[in-house]
Order: structure tokens, then C-alpha cells, then sequence
């Protein structure tokens, strides 16, 4: 649950010997038109230049996490057990996983949260309590 102190979104993004593509990965974060994230960064063990490039950010909402080796799901759960937002967001260092739109993203999850917690509502008022007479 989002906290004062914890953002709304967290991004996780695994990294692994993508220097070509980790800057703009990292730059479609930050450029984005919704600001309450984090960025927390999974140096999977690479051996290129790929972490120093994300070092070179300096953003306080960009955390990095250094571990073995452990493979793409591995590095993804290594984020999200670091996630303190209230949704996670996961992003890809590929051509093609450089864009990820957070506000968009996160217009949509709300908005089915809200769809969510209506239907529950509605239908846990047509189950009895226990022990009532029907």
C-alpha cells in the first residue's frame, strides 16, 4: 500500500550486458509525465559496462541491486522482493522494451482496481453471515 515515504509505482528493470540499450531504457523512466516512481536496477552479474552507464544517473528515485547471476525471472523477483510501490512495473533492456508508458499503465490499474473493489463489495453483500438466518 502506497505510503508518504513509498512511491506509487515501482519499476523494476533486470540488467545483464545491455549497455547498448540501458541508457534509453533508463531515459524512458525518467522522461515520463508521471513522476511517483522508483527505478530499482538488477545488476544480474553482467560483465559489460551496462551498471557504470547506470551509475552515471543521478536521480534519487533510481536504486541499483547487485547479485549472481540468477537469470531474467531471478533478477525480476530480486526487484520485486526490493519493490516499496503499490504497483510494480517491470521493464525490459531489449529494442523494442525501451518504452514503457507509466501513467498510462497505471490510469489502467487503477481503474480496474476500482472496477475490483466494486465487484467485491457488491458481491460480498449478498453472502449471509455466518450463523444468520436466511
Amino acid at each position: 500500500m502506497k505510503t508518504q515515504t513509498n512511491p506509487t509505482v515501482s519499476v523494476v528493470m533486470p540488467v545483464y550486458n545491455v549497455e547498448r540499450f540501458v541508457a534509453q531504457a533508463i531515459r524512458s523512466v525518467l522522461d515520463q509525465t508521471f513522476a511517483d516512481f522508483e527505478l530499482i536496477v538488477v545488476d544480474d552479474g553482467g560483465t559489460d559496462s551496462s551498471i557504470a552507464l547506470c551509475r552515471s544517473f543521478v536521480d534519487p528515485r533510481i536504486s541499483i541491486v547487485h547479485q549472481r547471476n540468477r537469470g531474467l525471472a531471478g533478477a525480476r523477483n530480486t526487484g520485486i522482493a526490493r519493490a516499496r510501490g503499490e504497483f510494480v512495473a517491470l521493464l525490459g533492456c531489449a529494442p523494442g522494451d525501451t518504452v514503457l508508458f507509466v501513467a498510462d499503465t497505471y490510469s489502467v490499474a487503477t481503474k480496474a482496481m476500482g472496477e475490483l473493489r466494486q465487484k467485491v463489495a457488491r458481491d460480498m453483500s449478498l453472502v449471509p453471515k455466518p450463523g444468520a438466518e436466511g
